[in-house]
């Protein structure tokens, strides 16, 4: 192999859910769990987590602390012409908790105000993206809230978020999530 050529980066990758090769640029990166979920030991999960497909619950043993969470999509715009979604984590406040469930199957859940929210992931390829904060808005019953950064954070995923993206850029995402 010539030292002189990069490797390119491959243009397809196989899917967790069917198993089957796809197109790249078909894929959008997604985060499985918070990370103070992923932080709770995994013996004692059972009693300090309670975990559903799109909110999670975390507690201290004592019960003193609990923090909540909700699966979201932050979306970005790709070379002006597409969309790509990144699936992560919020942490939200117990009464916007309560909301989000009792109104989850409500087809008028995207009538709701937007509400206050912290991202819950450290993102690969990103410094300090825990904690950035941003609003988390319902869509309906059938698709995931979405999560818009506070524009008034100085930080690369903001700008990103605001001016949008390279295809680039989305390979990046996707190969350090996949790697």
């Amino acid at each position: 192999m010539n030292p002189d050529l990069t490797p390119s980066p491959p243009s397809d990758a196989v899917c967790s859910i069917c198993g089957q090769h796809h197109a790249l640029e078909d894929f959008e990166p997604a985060l499985g769990l918070p990370d103070d979920y992923l932080a709770v030991p995994v013996a004692e999960r059972e009693v300090r987590t309670l975990r559903g497909s799109d909110t999670v619950c975390v507690r201290t043993l004592d019960d003193s602390v609990r923090q909540y969470y909700l699966r979201c999509v932050m979306q970005f715009v790709v070379d002006r012409d597409r969309d790509c979604a990144w699936g992560i984590w919020v942490e939200i406040a117990v009464a916007d908790y309560r909301m989000v469930r009792d109104r989850w199957s409500d087809p008028r859940q995207a009538e709701q105000p937007a509400f206050a929210g912290r991202l819950a992931n450290a993102l690969p390829g990103y410094l300090a993206t825990k904690g950035l904060r941003g609003a988390v808005r319902l869509t309906g019953p059938t698709t995931r809230p979405h999560f818009v950064l506070d524009r008034d954070q100085d930080h690369p995923l903001v700008r990103e978020q605001v001016e949008g993206v390279t295809r680039a850029v989305v390979q990046r995402w996707l190969h350090d999530v996949m790697a």
